[in-house]
Parts: structure tokens; sequence; C-alpha cells
């Protein structure tokens, strides 16, 4: 899987005890899209909207790992 290598993938990343303790609530926002509607064409329209969150840091620290895989696998796959 992109992403997942044990030598250079973002399993390499390391965090602090204290970033991780599950006590420690962050506030943190995040840009979603929903659809608004559709084109002539049939295709979805959407607008991007903020989101607020208040998780514990580790609820955070497990969203940027998925959102650091699917940059990993998106900027390093050979397209032919």
């Amino acid at each position: 899987m992109p992403g997942e290598c044990q030598n250079c993938g973002i399993d390499i990343l390391r965090f602090c005890p204290e970033e991780v303790q599950i006590e420690n609530l962050l506030s943190w926002i995040n840009i979603s899209y929903e659809v608004v509607g559709h084109t002539k064409d049939g295709k979805e329209k959407k607008a991007s909207k903020l989101e607020n969150h208040e998780t514990p840091s580790s609820m955070f620290i497990e969203y940027l790992m998925l959102c650091l895989k699917e940059f990993v696998f998106h900027n390093y796959v050979v397209r032919l």
C-alpha cells in the first residue's frame, strides 16, 4: 500500500507521548466538500465548507495519518 513502506512511509513519523494522550483536546478546522446541486450535464456541483472540530489529539493524529497516506499516494504514483 502507498505510504506504508517501513523505510520511507508515514510509519516513520513519530509523535511525543504528550501529543497522543487522549486527555488532550485539540481545536482544528478542515475543509470538506458537499454536493449543492447538479450541472446541466449531470455532474455534481460541490461547495467547500469549513468544519470545526474539537477532538482528542489521538483522533486528530489518526485523521492526519489518513491524509498523509493519500498525499503520498497522490504525489508519488507513476502515471503512464
